[in-house]
């Protein structure tokens, strides 16, 4: 979780995260084995995915709202 909130204002490290711990659960959840035992780490890894997600929406509205400001003013329509 530090990995994520250390490198939030940075998109590229963001979506690394996120695309690595989305297929590591992914993998551990079709695993026979390993499945049925890890429902406590399988619950933690869904928690950073959806805590990466969220800080890489909030990252990537950021630079959008600076990047188009004339776009996303709501006097532009």
């Amino acid at each position: 979780m530090s990995l994520c909130q250390n490198n939030q204002s940075s998109p590229g490290s963001l979506s690394f995260w996120l695309a690595n711990t989305s297929e590591l659960l992914h993998f551990v959840k079709q695993d026979r084995d390993i499945g049925a035992v890890s429902v406590a780490a399988q619950n933690h890894l869904a928690d950073i995915i959806h805590l990466a997600f969220s800080l890489l929406t909030t990252c990537l509205q950021t630079e959008l709202a600076h990047t188009m400001p004339a776009f996303l003013s709501p006097d532009s329509g």
